[in-house]
């Protein structure tokens, strides 16, 4: 089972869901973030990812330029590498043939630029290894 958490510590500064607490995360085999930075607040979602550290491997489970740009959440996920074992998009379904082939709205095509993004970004980021010293 996979629990992915809203990033709370965004808001209110050290903020966690009681599942990040000692007593009960001794239970987690990972733990699992949503995490859409806000433009001009890259720092700030380092800082409050920060608090979900709890000595267990961490996976960005869930990430997009929503209120952000591409390279605003690629100084994220660069910010994070010290943090992060994985990083895992939003994703709608659609592949990046049918965002070319159907040349929808601008919607359609913000995904379509945040997935070529991802494809290209993905082989810098994967790694069979943990980068989290206590995995």
């Amino acid at each position: 089972m996979t629990v992915g958490a809203i990033p709370w510590a965004l808001t209110w500064p050290n903020a966690r869901p009681l599942f990040y607490s000692k007593e009960v995360s001794k239970n987690l085999d990972f733990v699992s973030l949503h995490f859409y930075p806000k433009s001009g607040e890259v720092d700030k979602a380092l800082k409050a990812l920060a608090v979900y550290d709890i000595g267990k491997p961490m996976i960005i489970e869930e990430m997009f330029p929503l209120n952000c740009s591409v390279a605003e959440v690629n100084q994220f996920i660069e910010g994070t590498r010290a943090l992060a074992s994985g990083w895992i998009s939003f994703y709608w379904g659609k592949t990046i043939a049918e965002y070319k082939r159907e040349k929808g709205s601008i919607t359609d095509a913000m995904m379509l630029n945040w997935l070529e993004y991802f494809v290209r970004k993905a082989p810098e980021i994967v790694s069979p290894v943990s980068r989290h010293p206590n995995n």
